[in-house]
């Protein structure tokens, strides 16, 4: 599958983390991640 890639690694990285949180529980690792923002 093919996810929009932008060009900085943050961005990508949170795509990614938000693509997860659609299907997986709320995980300690992805509540450190939306608080960091």
């Amino acid at each position: 599958m093919n996810y929009p890639m932008p060009s900085d690694e943050n961005g990508r990285l949170k795509a990614l983390y938000e693509l997860e949180l659609l299907d997986t529980p709320m995980s300690p690792s992805s509540i450190a991640l939306l608080a960091l923002q």
